[in-house]
Order: structure tokens, then C-alpha cells, then sequence
């Protein structure tokens, strides 16, 4: 007992520090652009903004961090590789779920379990290690993996989502050519939340070659850019006005050809993935993906 005591205790110290601190980061980045004035308009005073990223921050925070320790059943038992061949009778499309930085597979956990509560039967996540590989590497392991959740389903399209950094990484997928294979797309439609698609500044605060290769106007992400092609599916990027770890606010708003762009209500970076708004816009885009 004195243990779990000990470590929600840290947890609570850790959640608060992050939170407080994405706060004065974002608060500072805001005034600056003028995003302040954007969300005086869809009616976000400043204490309104603070009230909603300490609010919705800190428990979020709380959350990620319990939620980790899920991660040696999660990892395993949510992989697309280790999972049993389903009945061919589900024609069901396979959803399959990219987390962030510094995340895993458990990351989802709250919200894989509401997509299977409204009716999505097939849920995967692919789990990758944020330090060692840079992300033209974790966008292969990604074809990978999106290969093998296909092979489980009688070669069927997967429909992809992606928070943070893991939306960043559909991104370069859905410019890439991996998508197509003997002219048949492998992926039937793909949602971003909260994506640094165009990096973030809090990026120069991250730990390893990964984390700072995203810093906002990066080598990374000009090549990205240089790259850009309209998808050869459906792409939908949400994002909230008033995320803490993606700045500046601009970043998050899609210049790539042939993708879609929603607000969603306002919440914190980490909170997107526990928002029931959010899976619901998610399961509303699946729909539309796969009639």
C-alpha cells in the first residue's frame, strides 16, 4: 500500500509540474501570435483558458501516467501481430491506433475501450520505442504493421489514428506511396488528433534524437513538407484551441493537399484521447471512411 501510495504521489507532483509549466509555455506562445484574440472569439477569456488547461490537464496527466501501468498486457495482447486470425465473416474494417511521444500502447486505453463500447470490434495499437529510432523508421515499422493487422483481416483496408506524434507519422505515411500496393490503397481513411504537423517549439524541451527532430520548421518536417502529396485516402485532422504541447497553434492546422481540418471543444493535448467528443467525431469519420 505504501508503494502505490509513493508512486501516485510522484504521479500527482509530475502531472501538476507539466501541466502548470505547458501552461505558462502556452500562455506566453498565445500572446505572442495573437491566438488569444482567435480564442476571445470562439469565446475563451484568459481565466477561462487557464480554468480549461489546469482542469482538463492535470487529470489527463494523472491518467496517462496510471495508465502505464497497463503497459505489459496492452503492448502484448493489442498488437495486430499477436493477435489471432478473426472470423472471415466480419467484414468489419480494423481500426489500428498510433500513439505519441514517449507513449504506448496503454496510451489508448480509455479510448480503445469507448470505440469497442459504440461498435468498433477490431481495435489494434502499435507500440514503438520513442528513443533509437528516427521517424522514417518508425513510418516503415508502421507499413508493417498496418500490413500485418490486414493479413489478420483477409487483406482488408485499415483505418489508422493517430495522436501527436503518432498522427505526425500518418502524415508521412499518407504522402509516402507505402499506402498502395499493386494499385489497391491499404488504408481506407486515417484521423489525426492533436498532430504537431508542422512541429511544435516545446519540441527544444525533448528528450532524444526523436523528440527534438520534431521542433517546429525542422529538417524533419521542411522534408516532410517537400514530400507532401494528396493522400490516396481520406485524412481528417482534429485539434483543440487551447493545446499545451503543440505550439504555435498554427502548427496543428493542416497545409497538405487533400485533408480535412476540425476543431474540437477545447481541451488539453493529452486530454484529446480521453474526450468522448472526440471518439465520437473519430467513429463519425470511420463511418463516412467505410460505407
Amino acid at each position: 500500500m505504501t508503494t502505490l501510495l509513493i508512486i501516485l504521489g510522484l504521479a500527482c507532483i509530475a502531472a501538476f509540474w507539466v501541466t502548470s509549466t505547458t501552461l505558462l509555455f502556452f500562455l506566453y506562445e498565445s500572446r505572442n501570435t495573437g491566438h488569444m484574440k482567435r480564442l476571445a472569439e470562439l469565446g475563451h477569456t484568459s481565466s477561462d483558458v487557464i480554468r480549461r488547461i489546469l482542469g482538463f490537464g492535470f487529470p489527463s496527466e494523472l491518467g496517462i501516467y496510471l495508465q502505464f501501468l497497463t503497459t505489459p498486457v496492452t503492448a502484448w495482447s493489442w498488437s495486430p501481430s499477436r493477435n489471432r486470425q478473426t472470423d472471415d465473416e466480419d467484414q468489419q474494417t480494423p481500426v489500428l491506433l498510433v500513439h505519441g511521444l514517449y507513449g504506448n500502447a496503454s496510451n489508448w486505453l480509455l479510448f480503445r475501450h469507448r470505440l469497442r463500447r459504440l461498435g468498433l470490434r477490431h481495435v489494434y495499437a502499435y507500440s514503438y520505442s520513442s528513443f533509437g529510432p528516427d521517424y522514417f523508421t518508425l513510418m516503415e515499422k508502421l507499413d508493417r504493421m498496418v500490413d500485418a493487422t490486414r493479413e489478420k483481416h483477409d487483406g482488408r483496408p485499415v483505418f489508422l489514428v493517430g495522436h501527436s506524434l503518432g498522427g505526425l507519422l500518418i502524415r508521412g505515411y499518407a504522402s509516402s506511396g507505402m499506402a498502395v500496393e499493386n494499385g489497391e490503397c491499404k488504408v481506407a481513411g486515417a484521423v489525426t488528433i492533436g498532430a504537431p504537423l508542422g512541429g511544435s517549439k516545446l519540441a527544444a524541451l525533448a528528450v532524444g534524437k526523436l523528440g527534438r527532430s520534431i521542433i517546429h520548421r525542422s529538417e524533419l518536417i521542411q522534408e516532410l513538407e517537400k514530400r507532401d502529396a494528396k493522400p490516396p485516402f481520406p485524412c481528417l485532422a482534429l485539434y483543440t484551441p487551447i493545446d499545451n504541447f503543440v505550439l504555435p497553434y498554427d502548427s496543428m492546422v493542416p497545409a497538405m493537399p487533400g485533408w480535412r481540418s476540425e476543431h474540437t471543444p477545447a481541451v488539453t493535448h493529452i486530454c484529446l484521447i480521453f474526450s468522448r467528443p472526440v471518439v465520437r467525431r473519430v467513429i463519425g469519420f470511420f463511418k463516412e471512411c467505410t460505407k
